[in-house]
């Protein structure tokens, strides 16, 4: 995965969390949730709207996703995946 995130910006109107989607679309089942400054890895884009994402529990923990890949592929290791709405992320790395 190429950048390093955080999700920030969140309002009480939007419940405080960011919705962790299982593809790139409102339609797609919601996940997981997540709260303002968690750490996310930037690993793929959609429609200028969509962040497929890679985070673990903690902020210390490896998921092992900072290399490059000759080709993409599906996310199977340790740490969580999903989509997540562009808009409430900022790039702090990469």
């Amino acid at each position: 995965c190429p950048a390093l995130g955080r999700v920030a910006g969140l309002k009480p109107i939007d419940g405080n969390f960011l919705a962790v989607r299982s593809g790139p679309g409102v339609s797609f089942k919601r996940i997981d949730r997540l709260k303002d400054g968690q750490l996310l890895w930037l690993c793929d884009a959609r429609s200028g709207e969509w962040l497929g994402v890679v985070y673990g529990a903690n902020e210390d923990d490896e998921c092992g996703v900072s290399g490059t890949m000759p080709e993409k592929a599906f996310y199977d290791g340790k740490c969580k995946s999903g989509w997540v709405r562009g808009a409430w992320v900022e790039v702090v790395a990469g």
